[in-house]
């Protein structure tokens, strides 16, 4: 385990990452405090946990999180090349930055993640090298450092001196094509973030895991158009140039990705059993429009949920996978309409 082992004791990063977890409450904070000078306060929550997380390497904790950053990265990268300014924000960060890269480096667990967000503190000049840091000895004075990056923050609340970030603007603009982009890449990129909680649903399905995630893919795609029709409902013009991009992104999406024909075709009406897909002869594009026909019928009908449709054409009938698409369709919707609040040029 290395020199950390020995002085820290038995589970070495547990400790770490539990003192970490109260700077990043307390750096959160901090953070929100600042950009609420210029941010309504749900985007100013938004960008501190986002900025937050960046700083220590942390992806976003909700569905909501991971849309913000999607379609608000420029602004969370100014915010986050703010923070170098900050010495004791630069020094905090190294000190767990370096503490939990050498507790994975010395236990096999350094993940090309945490290279990456190192990488890119370094680069942006916030994290510092080893040797200009005070890197603790014993877990009483990480403790320590932790207080005393906590009372620098009471401090300067108190003085009410937080510098305002050069180019944060209290309303984002965003073109109907970047805005349709960005919650395309959030759909393609679902299954990295949460693909582990897909498959700990183990051997219940009939399609493979990659046939899972596109199949979600595709569900989160018709999520996010029937949102945008209520989101953008007082805006036709932008809500048509939005949904058209976003349906263009979507198209292209699936015929690059050979969109497959639907595996349980017999609850669409035409009288097939088992998987029949082999001797069904659709483009990409048809088969998409396929699903977005029965996902329609199934919220208007109400005779089934979207999650049990869901679930349905990944090949399962359980239950627990039922309850858990429909939670995925809900926090995508809470999570769109907490990041759609920008003007948007159609």
């Amino acid at each position: 385990m290395g020199i950390l082992g020995r002085l820290f004791g038995g589970r070495v990063r547990a400790q770490i990452e539990n003192c970490r977890n109260g700077v990043n409450q307390t750096l959160a904070v901090f953070l929100f405090e600042r950009y609420a000078k210029q941010h309504d306060g749900n985007e100013a929550i938004a960008l501190a946990a986002a900025v937050t997380n960046e700083l220590f390497g942390l992806p976003p904790s909700n569905e909501a999180g991971r849309i913000f950053l999607a379609t608000h990265r420029p602004l969370v990268e100014a915010a986050l090349r703010e923070t170098k300014n900050e010495p004791e924000i630069c020094h905090i960060v190294s000190v767990f930055t370096h503490m939990l890269g050498n507790v994975a480096g010395n236990s096999g667990t350094f993940s090309a993640e945490m290279l990456r967000s190192a990488v890119k503190l370094q680069e942006l000049g916030i994290l510092l090298s080893i040797e200009h840091i005070r890197m603790p000895t014993t877990p009483e004075d990480l403790m320590q450092q932790a207080r005393e990056f906590e009372q620098w923050v009471v401090e300067r609340s108190r003085k009410g001196d937080l510098p305002k970030p050069r180019q944060a603007q209290s309303k984002q603009i965003r073109s109907a094509t970047e805005v349709a982009a960005a919650l395309m890449e959030a759909v393609r990129t679902w299954p990295t973030k949460y693909g582990d909680s897909v498959r700990d649903f183990g051997a219940i399905f009939m399609q493979t895991p990659s046939e899972i995630f596109d199949e979600i893919r595709y569900f989160l795609g018709f999520s996010t158009d029937i949102e945008l029709r209520t989101l953008l409902k007082d805006t036709p013009k932008t809500q048509t140039a939005v949904r058209d991009a976003f349906a263009k992104e979507l198209q292209n999406f699936a015929e690059q990705n050979h969109c497959k024909p639907t595996l349980v075709a017999e609850i669409l009406g035409e009288g097939e059993s088992g998987d029949e897909r082999a001797h069904k002869i659709a483009t990409p594009l048809e088969n998409l429009e396929e699903r977005f026909r029965f996902y329609t019928y199934a919220l208007k009908s109400g005779e089934e949920s979207l999650g049990k449709a869901l679930a349905r054409f990944c090949g399962t009938w359980e239950p627990a996978f039922i309850k858990y698409a429909d939670e995925i369709h809900s926090t995508w919707i809470r999570g769109l309409r907490n990041i759609i609040d920008f003007d948007i040029t159609a």
